[in-house]
């Protein structure tokens, strides 16, 4: 029997959202992230390939509270690619983070032997 070493690890990144949902600076770990806005509460986020990946966790904070909770929508990561949309409270309408509130993301990602 042959050992496989994998190389599974979190990449980690956060902004803070502007007015009407826009992403702001990018704070990432790992070069290769990209985040934009699609649409009222969707966002297409770019990282580095990998041959196998856990769902993002995303979380988004403000003060004093979150109007809205983040949906994986699609997560490839062999593309690297995956959206998220925020709905709001009773998950019927996509709706736009509030201004100032900081999203944080996390993935796992092995990129294989």
């Amino acid at each position: 029997m042959r050992a496989v070493r994998l190389d599974a690890r979190y990449l980690r990144c956060s902004f803070v959202v502007g007015a009407t949902g826009a992403v702001g600076t990018i704070t990432k770990d790992d070069a290769g992230w990209t985040i934009t806005r699609s649409d009222t509460g969707d966002y297409s986020i770019g990282f580095p390939k990998a041959l196998y990946g856990e769902p993002p966790r995303v979380v988004a904070v403000a003060a004093p509270a979150v109007n809205c909770n983040p949906e994986i929508v699609t997560f490839s990561p062999t593309a690297g690619t995956a959206t998220i949309t925020f709905m709001g409270v009773g998950g019927s309408t996509p709706t736009d983070p509030d201004e100032a509130a900081v999203v944080y993301i996390s993935i796992l990602l092995d990129r294989g032997p």
